[in-house]
């Protein structure tokens, strides 16, 4: 079972990072649906999105991480918190504009 984490403070790259590297496999087409411990990251960083500062700061995050991921499949970014049955409170993709989640 995985347990979501819940911090006080700004979110930060590396925890975000850490917690979707499972996730590179399914991003990338490599597998065809996200790994059990790739759903539980996706849970960590939605447990960590309580202020809208949080919520921006892991968008930031999440799409500085995406550029650095080679043959990054655009849908399967968009798909993944849908496919973790854990939707994000913003929608995920390689352009977003994070300054506008509110």
């Amino acid at each position: 079972m995985a347990q979501v984490s819940h911090l006080t403070g700004a979110v930060s790259c590396g925890q975000v990072t850490a917690a979707l590297t499972q996730c590179v496999p399914y991003l990338t087409g490599a597998v065809k649906t996200p790994q059990a411990a790739c759903c539980a990251g996706i849970q960590t960083v939605k447990g960590q999105l309580g202020t809208t500062a949080d919520r921006r700061q892991a968008c930031d995050c999440i799409k500085t991480a995406a550029a650095g991921i080679k043959n990054l499949n655009d849908q399967a970014i968009t798909a993944l918190p849908g496919a973790c049955n854990s939707p994000l409170p913003f929608a995920i993709t390689r352009n977003m504009n994070c300054q506008s989640i509110p």
